[in-house]
């Protein structure tokens, strides 16, 4: 393909879209930059704190945990606030909240700090996704999404590399850069729109919506889950083999990470839109999980770097095919009929696998080593290529 046409792909993908939806892209950029803490948790606390995998991993649980919570209790408080106080206050309160991280220093401390600022940052998830429908115009609410989207992995590029440097000079310093980016962010976010507040949606959102009464879902639900907790183990138990078997360091760990978000950022939208309505879209979910099985068997070879790397390009590669066909089927789904609902759940899913990933892994790690995690992931998966493959709707 020649160079101007591989220009005029990625022009015509991004043109055309709001002031708004690009100041909001922004703020996701800065918010998303400081992502440091969650990827080097648990070298920060084994490396620095002395704590075993087990206790490593429930840390990390805490924020799937907290992320639960802080997302259910979020998209509450939206229809009664709006989506303009609930993300300044989740931006200040988990910039402050990363600041008073530091000085923790026990398990019990540590447990209920994080659970604490995951549950103020990840307010702010369902009041900017819905701050993306209410600051665009109809006609490019989806690729506004998909904005936010790229901005979201640009940031996670650049979060896990710069706290791969800083941790070389103090471990402490991710807390600092984690907060700052945080506080940065909802400044940013004020002053672009506090003249332009939206008013809270009318009444009352029905308390069961219609997702929670269809059956097929929750079970596409539970393959979700299965699926995400296999690709958790990225910023749960990869780091921590990647430390003690491959013997990286933390620069070289922060890059492999980073390298995740920036290929997402960089191939997503051009790979999606060349993909949909391709008629194949029974076949795009289940690559996604083949490309995440052969990501985990690149691991079991000795640890060199370009299994590494070859692993962490499958797996973002895993990324791309699997999750935006994932919400395409939801959209599809649920057909204009209390879309809201689905996408709640969909958002949870994730929310429990962040919980059970770092559970799972570092428990199967620390008992029968990192090969058989591997291979237990592996096997894990194999069922959802089939029942992907005959997920109701997904073929044209």
């Amino acid at each position: 393909m020649p160079f101007r046409h591989i220009i005029q792909e990625y022009r015509s993908a991004y043109s055309g879209l709001s002031r708004d939806s690009w100041l909001l892209a922004v703020v996701m950029l800065i918010n998303r930059s400081g992502a440091m803490v969650l990827p080097f948790m648990s070298l920060y606390v084994t490396r620095e704190l002395h704590f075993s995998l087990t206790e490593a991993g429930l840390l990390v649980s805490l924020f799937g945990a907290g992320s639960i919570a802080g997302a259910l209790t979020g998209g509450a408080l939206v229809d009664r606030f709006g989506v303009f106080k609930i993300q300044v206050v989740s931006l200040t309160a988990a910039g402050i909240g990363f600041f008073c991280l530091i000085p923790l220093q026990t398990f019990q401390s540590l447990a209920i700090g994080l659970f604490t600022v995951t549950f103020f940052s990840d307010m702010f998830r369902p009041a900017n996704a819905s701050s993306v429908a209410v600051y665009s115009p109809p006609e490019s609410v989806a690729r506004a999404f998909s904005l936010n989207r790229m901005a979201a992995n640009l940031g996670f590029a650049i979060g896990p590399a710069l706290g791969g440097l800083l941790t070389v000079i103090d471990f402490r310093l991710i807390f600092v850069a984690d907060g700052l980016t945080s506080l940065v962010a909802a400044f940013v976010f004020y002053r672009a729109f506090r003249h332009r507040q939206p008013a809270p949606a009318p009444g009352r959102p029905p308390l069961i919506g219609p997702a929670y009464r269809d059956a097929v879902y929750w079970g596409f639900i539970l393959l979700v889950i299965i699926f995400a907790v296999a690709f958790f183990q990225l910023f749960s138990t990869m780091p921590l083999f990647f430390r003690t078997e491959a013997h990286l360091t933390e620069p070289m760990i922060g890059g492999l990470l980073a390298l995740n978000g920036f290929l997402v950022f960089l191939f997503e939208m051009v790979l999606v839109n060349r993909l949909e309505g391709s008629g194949k879209d029974h076949l795009l979910i289940p690559g996604g999980i083949f490309l995440l099985i052969l990501a985990f068997l690149f691991l079991l070879p000795p640890p060199v770097w370009v299994f590494l790397l070859l692993s962490v390009i499958l797996l973002s590669f895993a990324e791309m095919l699997a999750m935006p066909f994932m919400a395409a089927w939801i959209t599809k789904r649920a057909g204009g009929n209390g879309l809201g609902s689905y996408m709640a759940l969909y958002t949870m899913a994730y929310g429990v696998s962040l919980i059970l990933a770092p559970l799972a892994g570092t428990t199967l790690a620390d008992q029968a080593g990192f090969h058989s995690l591997w291979i237990a992931c592996s096997i894990l998966l194999i069922p959802l290529l089939f029942l992907f493959y005959r997920l109701p709707g997904l073929r044209r």
